[in-house]
């Protein structure tokens, strides 16, 4: 077996890449130095970590189970962005053409509606709690 399909594969060695090379990748990108306590503490936490050199996501390399779960394939990757841009063709525009029928059922169904509603005559409605009577309120 060659390429992505053999199991036993060390792919620490070519996937991964250490703190130091890192922070020189982020040093020539951006322009500027990681501040060197930050990076010292950094290296002190991430001695057995291993970063991704495509995403610098980390991962521990001595773990041989878990490091088919955490490296992806090309394939893979590739599927996963495909599936972001075709989520809204698949899933979106249905949705908006059952939510437009749905929205011109409900319009047409209002138009044969002809029941007129009138808001309740309640003159005194700021005195709800205390009975006209009892309030002793003449008219003058």
């Amino acid at each position: 077996e060659i390429g992505a399909k053999e199991t036993e594969k060390d792919r620490s060695t070519c996937n991964g890449i250490s703190l130091n090379e890192y922070a020189e990748l982020y040093e020539s990108s951006r322009g500027f130095s990681l501040d060197p306590a930050d990076t010292a503490l950094l290296k002190q936490l991430t001695v057995d970590t291993l970063f991704c050199k495509h995403c610098y996501r980390p991962f521990d390399p001595q773990n041989k189970y878990n490091l088919n779960d955490v490296l992806l394939e090309p394939f893979w990757a590739l599927s996963e962005l495909i599936s972001i841009y075709l989520f809204p063709l698949t899933v979106w525009l249905p949705l908006l053409i059952v939510y437009a029928c749905l929205a011109a059922l409900e319009w047409i169904t209002s138009l044969f509606d002809t029941e007129e509603t009138q808001p309740p005559n309640v003159p005194d409605y700021d005195r709800q709690y205390f009975p006209k009577l009892s309030l002793n309120i003449t008219n003058e």
